[in-house]
């Protein structure tokens, strides 16, 4: 075999000598910058990022008078809520008086609050809900005036009032939810009585120093159409800066069963869907659960330090 002459053999060595350089130069260049990403992602210490989810709500006055009283079946019918209500990630619930066991035969929340049983028949206040988060701070107002005793909707023969409570939605971020149940009825009576609670809660409401993004639902008993009720309305949306879900989402009409929402110093909210669940929550026969067809919101949350 012929000798390569050393020129060729120097050429060849050096060229590899040089492609070798080019490319421990390339793979250190590479190494250099994933190390440098790396350390400054662990060695540093940026901002918090934002957080964000979604959650359901819904709003259900479940008409639970005895059965000789209600306009429903309650004592059949609220088993069968008892079911539907847990694809829902929060359960607000008016007029839950007689048939709580029931209500709770097959829930599937891990968080509930307790029923009450005061007022002159030993109804409670009809306000419960049912959670999947854990919540804190649960307390109860009864309203200081409601109207009518055997006319009126007899609004004074249970102590309606509202509830509140801080639902942790996501570990360590609280949204403060009330449920209410406003006084009945298109008497003036009835009207001054709402205006007096619809006093009674946003004073309460401007005692609220958390700085959560808060949440309002329930039977208000309010109609826009109804200049008195709309005047009523107008303290919290005009006064205290809360938007109803409907109005937001430019829905057309209105509806007494509401759910109102302001956003807090660190957690927005935004309502992405609405339903009225008028044809889902029926009996066997399929009549209505209740004189009442409840109310879904879906919020988007939103966390920003």
């Amino acid at each position: 075999m012929r000798k390569l002459p050393k020129y060729i053999k120097y050429t060849a060595f050096f060229t590899g000598v040089l492609l070798l350089i080019i490319m421990l130069s390339a793979c250190q260049s590479y190494k250099s910058s994933i190390s440098y990403t790396f350390k400054e992602m662990a060695g540093s210490n940026p901002p918090e990022t934002c957080k964000s989810g979604f959650f359901s709500l819904l709003t259900y006055n479940i008409a639970g008078l005895p059965d000789f009283i209600s306009k429903s079946n309650p004592s059949h019918n609220t088993k069968i809520i008892s079911r539907l209500v847990n694809r829902f990630d929060i359960v607000l619930l008016q007029e839950d008086f007689y048939y709580h066991d029931e209500l709770l035969k097959y829930s599937e929340h891990p968080y509930r609050s307790e029923k009450s049983n005061n007022g002159p028949f030993f109804t409670g206040d009809g306000l419960n809900r049912l959670s999947r988060f854990p919540f804190y701070n649960y307390g109860r107002e009864e309203w200081k005036k409601r109207y009518g005793i055997l006319s009126n909707d007899s609004d004074t023969l249970a102590p309606k009032g509202f509830s509140f409570a801080q639902h942790e939605v996501y570990p360590g971020i609280l949204v403060d939810i009330y449920n209410l149940h406003m006084d009945a009825g298109h008497g003036q009576g009835d009207f001054n009585a709402r205006r007096s609670e619809m006093k009674q809660l946003t004073s309460r409401l401007k005692e609220n120093k958390s700085g959560n993004a808060i949440i309002l639902a329930g039977d208000w008993n309010i109609k826009r159409n109804r200049s008195e009720d709309s005047k009523t309305l107008d303290m919290l949306t005009k006064g205290l800066g809360f938007m109803d879900v409907r109005v937001f989402l430019n829905i057309p009409g209105d509806r007494i069963d509401k759910v109102l929402f302001k956003n807090g110093d660190k957690v927005k909210l935004v309502p992405v869907t609405y339903q009225v669940h008028d044809r889902d929550f029926m009996d066997e026969e399929g009549k209505p659960l209740s004189d009442h067809d409840p109310v879904s919101v879906t919020f988007e949350w939103n966390y920003c330090p």
